[in-house]
């Protein structure tokens, strides 16, 4: 990206909201609901090209773009967007509600996300929010005032030279070397660096293409005290004077934790049960086809079990739905401690449980896991005529199956027989079992 010189704003000028969607329903509504309540000027477009056009000559603060805009894709087009403008403040509308889209929105640098049908309270509160951080200069400082009142709270100004010409009190704290005089020292001296070793060599490569007028961005991470781990956007961009030349190297930090956190959030909750915590049926299938090829490449044997709750609809009508709720975590918990770092528990459906067991090889091993499991089930006694018990079926790979549906379909078989023969036992599949 070529370097531009930095723009100052004025002072008088409300914040500016671009709105971006190819329904021109959905803009006229989105129009009349933030214009009512919020005190911001307001320019709409049903197109991305439109949209790209308006961001030179509308200039706005925040852009309101739907991912689908026809052919063209909301989080493309925000990224042109945010090329010819990086300061604008990004919020993705979207009517997917997969994981994959909510990644990758938060991956292109949007600020936010709203889910359609648009919550119109959660829409002016994310907009009022954005539009009080906006703050307009109407003097005329110098360059170098305009870069560091601009700057985020972490960055560090050098000149042509590489030389330190400021930096913030963050940024010393946490990259540099605290109680020296940074001025004119050149920033790749080791002297000037904590001990945190941030790659040098990456950092010069930024601060060289700077100089050629390329902005470069990566990321980074740092451990800090109580063993936790920040994460940083480094960006490093040329300033340009007034006649197009290189005047200073900026490099900012934006702090980009919550969005990785947020997103290992998103992550392990695409995997994990909603009440349980246990792994879901997706997860499950995937971890058990890990588990076949691992036991197709080391050639040795493991089993799953498959564990019904015996007359659970019964329990929760009568204790109610909370209590079923609850008793459901409880067997959750139970499972979990039954298995090692190498097995899984997951929650498959409303009442059914499998448990795979990679260090189990033999029919003796899983009798004795599937005896204690049934007594640890046994002993959750909600009231004195209120008995939990459970069916399991136990199925081995790859003596009772050559693929991943017919060994949980043995064992789902052999859970049936259990629960036929009255429940709170366990039954170990024989093929015999599907004649």
């Amino acid at each position: 990206m070529n370097a531009a010189p930095l723009q100052r704003h004025d002072k008088n000028k409300r914040c500016r909201l671009l709105i971006v969607d190819d329904d021109s329903d959905i803009l006229s509504a989105l129009n009349d609901a933030i214009s009512i309540v919020c005190d911001i000027d307001i320019e709409t477009t049903t197109n991305g090209n439109s949209a790209i056009l308006l961001t030179n000559t509308f200039k706005p603060n925040i852009l309101l773009i739907d991912i689908k805009l026809g052919n063209d894709n909301g989080i493309d087009i925000s990224k042109k967007i945010k090329q010819v403008n990086p300061d604008i403040s990004c919020i993705i509308m979207t009517a997917h509600r997969e994981i994959e889209y909510t990644i990758s929105a938060l991956r292109s640098g949007v600020e936010d996300y709203l889910l359609k049908p648009i919550n119109t309270y959660e829409l002016i509160t994310k907009i009022h929010a954005l539009s009080k951080k906006i703050t307009c200069n109407n003097d005329k400082p110098s360059q170098q005032e305009i870069i560091i009142k601009q700057s985020t709270g972490i960055f560090i100004l050098l000149d042509q030279k590489g030389l330190i010409v400021e930096a913030s009190s963050q940024a010393i704290r946490l990259f540099l070397a605290q109680g020296s005089n940074l001025k004119g020292t050149n920033l790749i001296n080791s002297r000037s660096f904590s001990d945190r070793r941030i790659n040098r060599n990456r950092l010069l490569t930024a601060i060289v293409a700077a100089r050629n007028g390329v902005c470069d961005k990566f990321e980074i991470s740092l451990d800090v005290e109580n063993n936790r781990t920040i994460w940083f956007d480094f960006n490093v961009s040329p300033i340009c004077d007034i006649d197009q030349g290189i005047e200073y190297i900026l490099i900012e930090a934006h702090d980009i934790t919550g969005h990785i956190e947020t997103e290992n959030r998103l992550i392990t909750s695409a995997q994990r049960d909603y009440l349980t915590n246990l792994h879901n049926r997706a997860s499950f299938n995937d971890h058990l086809s890990s588990s076949i090829s691992s036991a197709n490449r080391h050639h040795h044997s493991f089993c799953i079990m498959f564990i019904d709750i015996d007359n659970f609809k019964p329990i929760n009508d009568t204790l109610g739905h909370k209590e079923g709720d609850n008793l459901l975590i409880k067997i959750a918990d139970l499972l979990n401690r039954c298995s090692r770092n190498d097995d899984m528990a997951a929650r498959i459906g409303g009442d059914e449980f499998i448990l795979i067991f990679n260090s189990v090889t033999n029919k003796d091993t899983s009798y004795s896991i599937a005896k204690r499991i049934l007594t640890d089930i046994h002993n959750l006694t909600y009231t004195e005529n209120t008995k939990i018990s459970a069916s399991i079926g136990i199925a081995f790979y790859p003596e009772h199956a050559n693929s991943q549906d017919e060994l949980l379909t043995n064992a789902d078989t052999a859970m049936y027989y259990s629960k036929n023969n009255g429940g709170n036992t366990f039954t170990l599949f024989e093929p015999d079992m599907h004649m």
